[in-house]
């Protein structure tokens, strides 16, 4: 984190009543979500080694607000 400017995310991930509201500092985003991706791992057949940075939050939450719509889709294209 470390920077001077904050981007304004907002996400449902963070409270358990799945209200949507702006998400707090980055780095109790990033504990919320390695929490998160350890609860998944500890019951998965094959874990996920990720690592939780936040660029990658950002699109977490762009991902999660579009696949929660109905009928939402994207498409992921990674160079």
């Amino acid at each position: 984190t470390g920077s001077a400017e904050r981007r304004l995310l907002f996400s449902d991930f963070m409270r358990d009543d799945g209200n949507y509201e702006m998400l707090p500092e980055m780095d109790d985003v990033i504990s919320r979500v390695s929490s998160m991706l350890d609860d998944y791992n500890a019951i998965a057949k094959r874990p996920m080694k990720l690592v939780i940075f936040p660029f990658a939050i950002e699109h977490i939450c762009r991902i999660l607000r579009i696949i929660k719509q109905p009928l939402g889709n994207a498409l992921l294209v990674g160079v």
